[in-house]
């Protein structure tokens, strides 16, 4: 409807341009030879005043279209850009990610004590490392690398925010919050370490405070 409606308005704008300009032309050129003694009509006065109002012509129509098309190309991003965030969000609930979820809540709400205390994440990084947890570590590093990917999307303003937030805004805060000692003590070793997802945690806290 929308692609119709572009071609009807561009064909009434070719039409109208085109007898605005036959009928300047008529006006134009019978007051020149009415008031203008020493004027006679020719076909080289004719092909210029053609060519130059096509010239002119052409300009304001390409301006006067230039601000529909803009609009259009900018909806079209945005229905791309809000797909894109609910399929992101969907992935949430994907079936393959259920195990990886509930590992890492589990491995949170068991190991709460070692990552509320700062001094004592070491050895939560140690049981994950080389202990009995290595491979609920799998599970861990996989939900922080999928926030990360979607801080990161967010970031360069691929998907849109309110979308997002409104789906991840509490997950982000409470993941973040409970792992802020054990990302900080990754960050130590490789400074960029989920710093994305980081940056959006403490954003969407901060604003919390404020409402």
């Amino acid at each position: 409807m929308k692609h119709h409606l572009d071609i009807s308005f561009k064909i009434k704008t070719f039409w109208t341009g085109v007898l605005i300009i036959i009928l300047f032309g008529l006006l134009l050129f019978s007051l020149l030879t009415n008031y203008k003694e020493d004027y006679s009509l020719d076909i080289y006065h004719v092909l210029v005043y053609l060519t130059s109002s096509v010239a002119i012509f052409t300009l304001l129509y390409h301006s006067a279209t230039l601000e529909n098309r803009m609009e259009y190309q900018k909806k079209t991003f945005d229905l791309s850009k809000n797909k894109y965030s609910y399929d992101i969000c969907a992935e949430w609930h994907n079936p393959l990610m259920q195990e990886s979820i509930e590992k890492t809540r589990n491995l949170i709400l068991s190991n709460k004590t070692l990552l509320d205390d700062e001094s004592k994440v070491s050895d939560f990084v140690e049981s994950i490392t080389k202990g009995n947890l290595k491979d609920d570590r799998r599970h861990l590093i996989l939900i922080l690398n999928y926030f990360e990917h979607i801080a990161v999307m967010l970031k360069r303003e691929h998907i849109d925010e309110k979308i997002i937030k409104s789906t991840f805004g509490t997950l982000f805060k409470s993941y973040y919050k409970a792992l802020r000692f054990y990302i900080d003590y990754r960050q130590k070793e490789h400074s960029r370490s989920w710093q994305y997802f980081e940056e959006t945690s403490k954003k969407w806290l901060k604003e919390e405070k404020m409402e």
